[in-house]
């Protein structure tokens, strides 16, 4: 039984740091993690994904590309497909794919994040909760848990192999 327990917490302590890697890593390769919260994108990409978002240069953005960008003084980021460019204004056009109008206002160049390179569905939930402290501690405290229970178990299985070698 404590085999299979000493199993458990490792393969979670290892799901536990990839999907973190999968948040953290591609910041390495000058991508950002974006999630996605609403349906505007479906089917092309699901609520809940996670977008990993390049910045091109604005000449290199072009009808078709999906782009994350920034709206109003609150900052909020919205992911939308670009319909057409104003190159003489520095504007696009966008639109989410499952609306039936293209977006209400233009996105000014300056105010684009990037373009999306891919994207990972429902990773996106994970990313949304660690944006904040609480996700951040509460990430760190079973990240830490798992590990001491890890290290816990293994002293434990050492202890008794040395207990049983003794009796021998």
């Amino acid at each position: 039984m404590s085999r299979l327990i000493c199993i458990t917490v490792n393969v979670l302590l290892g799901c536990c740091c990839t999907l973190l890697m999968l948040l953290a890593v591609p910041q390495l390769v000058g991508l950002e993690c974006y999630a996605v919260v609403s349906g505007s994108m479906e089917p092309a990409l699901p609520v809940g994904s996670a977008v990993y978002v390049k910045r091109i240069p604005f000449s290199d953005i072009s009808k078709g590309d999906v782009i994350t960008y920034v709206i109003g003084e609150s900052g909020m980021r919205v992911t939308h497909r670009v319909v057409e460019t104003d190159e003489k204004k520095q504007q696009f056009v966008t639109k989410g794919d499952a609306n039936e109008c293209v977006d209400g206002k233009t996105v000014s160049f300056q105010n684009v994040c990037g373009v999306v390179k891919f994207y990972l569905p429902l990773l996106g939930y994970l990313q949304k909760f660690l944006a904040n402290d609480k996700g951040k501690r509460a990430a760190v405290s079973t990240l830490l848990g798992l590990f001491l229970m890890s290290e816990l178990l293994e002293k434990d299985k050492i202890r008794k192999k040395v207990f049983a070698d003794n009796e021998g």
